[in-house]
């Protein structure tokens, strides 16, 4: 993860406009390092989870991206994906796939190569969560795919759900029914994806830490 997010090109970007990401050093005490302007982390569990939270109350000047107790919730990934389904998006198979990062408030559609069809029997017989082949692939890019009909939508789902949930960085893996225009299938959601697949995500991921940073500490004064 470290290798595919902290690339040259990020770290010389967010240098010019006054970020450094410093790593932390798990061995040690949380309050014993820094200072630091942002905890970004995706590391959940009970412990974790009571250090950051003692962390917090003692550097309330910190922002800790994101609450941890808000993390936890993407391990459930039934009631996850069952809160999208009640949001109107519509069970399908064999079509295009779409992935769906989420920064902030910025939200970039990416498109995928068509997904091999899955017969109702091969669904019925899988509980929970369907395996498909090259999901997270970044080499397998559909240049044709037709994105025009439901970007609006996706949008607007990103949107929502990062209200609902309280999460800034997430991704969706969306497909969307062979020959239709609006009936679509979440297969996956994760927190803290691999942005390296999202294109300019160094300067959409700066952009996103210094204007988060800007509206923290105005809440502060």
């Amino acid at each position: 993860k470290l290798n595919s997010f902290l690339r040259p090109k990020l770290q010389g970007l967010a240098r010019n406009k006054g970020i450094s990401f410093v790593p932390i050093d798990q061995s040690r005490p949380l309050s014993d390092q820094g200072p630091f302007d942002i905890v970004l982390h995706k590391m959940t569990g009970r412990e974790w989870r009571q250090i950051l939270e003692e962390y917090r109350q003692t550097h309330p000047k910190v922002l800790v991206l994101d609450p941890p107790d808000a993390i936890q919730h993407l391990h459930n990934r039934q009631s996850m994906l069952q809160c999208v389904a009640d949001m109107n998006l519509f069970e399908s198979y064999g079509g295009v796939l779409f992935k769906v990062f989420i920064v902030g408030e910025a939200i970039k559609v990416v498109r995928r190569f068509s997904l091999p069809d899955v017969t109702i029997r091969e669904l019925s017989t899988n509980v929970g969560v369907y395996q498909f082949p090259r999901v997270s692939c970044a080499a397998a890019c559909a240049d044709d795919a037709d994105l025009d009909p439901s970007v609006a939508d996706m949008f607007m789902v990103g949107s929502n759900l990062s209200l609902l949930w309280g999460l800034r960085l997430f991704n969706l893996d969306i497909i969307r029914e062979h020959g239709t225009r609006d009936h679509f299938y979440v297969l996956d959601i994760n927190y803290f994806p691999g942005y390296g697949k999202m294109p300019r995500y160094e300067q959409i991921f700066t952009d996103f830490i210094l204007n988060l940073m800007n509206r923290f500490l105005q809440t502060l004064y």
